[in-house]
């Protein structure tokens, strides 16, 4: 059966598939845009254009997109203040990040969300700060038919903010708390993208814990979040252990689209969690129609 796990301490090996580079650069008009032979200059060596109508993506926010200069700028403003940083998100319709820059990185990965052969291209900031927080910030564009360098930009929020302490204390993870890459479960020519969140607390106090989830997001019109699932949940006081520990995989199964198979394990220290935790095992199969994944 052909599968993907996704679970506990078994969920190191996924494959990002088609990251790479690229230099253009980025500027957003939302709704109708216009274009005209004199463009005002804008910051990032964006222009504002004013004549013939273009396409208004039907309603999502239009990206004009050529990045060599915006990327530099971008990765210029390491340690820069708030507002220089978000100056240049907003240019690529992302919203503000929570503090001034840190250690910024950008980086792409090429997809093809929708069906035949349309590329998109999502886009990744990322900044981590010193105190070990960090703010990703996530465009997904697509290319609009005889418009060279304009894309519209999809909906749905992939972007993702983690606090200090706010990431696993039972599961060895040294990446950032969000990870995009992207799967096939739709058709073998199709791309999904898969989320994937490292979080808990492991900070000061004895409440400590995990939580790691997936999540599959594809096109439907605009980016919907087509399955969630805990692949690992444990929380704990310490010294004592966890009371009860939840651990998932998924698996793909059957022909395209491809079913779903979501196994979920609960465990339980009867010592510790007394009649408040029902141990036992599920197997759960989902099944996409109507633009969803669903039991």
């Amino acid at each position: 059966m052909p599968r993907q796990d996704v679970g506990l301490r078994g969920l190191q090996g996924f494959r990002a598939i088609g990251v790479c580079a690229v230099t253009c650069l980025l500027t957003i008009a939302c709704g109708e845009s216009t274009k005209s032979t004199g463009a005002d200059s804008l910051p990032g060596g964006a222009t504002a254009d004013s004549s013939e109508p273009r396409s208004s993506c039907l309603g999502q926010p239009m990206v004009t997109l050529a990045i060599g200069q915006w990327r530099a700028e971008l990765e210029a403003a390491d340690k820069a203040t708030a507002t220089t940083l978000n100056a240049l998100l907003s240019q690529a319709g992302m919203r503000a990040m929570p503090a001034e820059a840190g250690e910024v990185t950008v980086e792409t990965i090429d997809a093809r969300l929708g069906v035949g052969d349309v590329q998109d291209t999502i886009l990744q900031v990322r900044s981590r700060y010193s105190d070990g927080s960090e703010a990703l910030r996530v465009a997904v564009l697509r290319p609009v038919p005889g418009q060279d360098n304009a894309y519209c930009a999809l909906g749905g929020e992939l972007s993702h903010d983690k606090g200090p302490f706010e990431e696993p204390c039972l599961t060895e993870h040294a990446g950032p708390a969000r990870e995009l890459s992207l799967v096939q479960i739709l058709a073998p020519d199709q791309d999904t993208i898969m989320v994937r969140d490292f979080g808990g607390w492991c900070g000061s106090g004895g409440d400590r814990g995990d939580r790691l989830t997936v999540e599959y997001w594809g096109d439907e019109g605009d980016l919907v979040r087509y399955f969630h699932a805990v692949t690992y949940e444990a929380w704990f006081s310490a010294p004592l252990p966890p009371a009860r520990e939840v651990n998932g995989i998924v698996e793909w199964a059957g022909e395209w689209p491809k079913t779903l198979v979501h196994s979920e394990t609960v465990t339980c220290d009867t010592e510790i969690a007394a009649g408040d935790c029902a141990p036992g095992e599920t197997v759960t199969r989902y099944h996409y129609r109507d633009g969803r994944y669903a039991p």
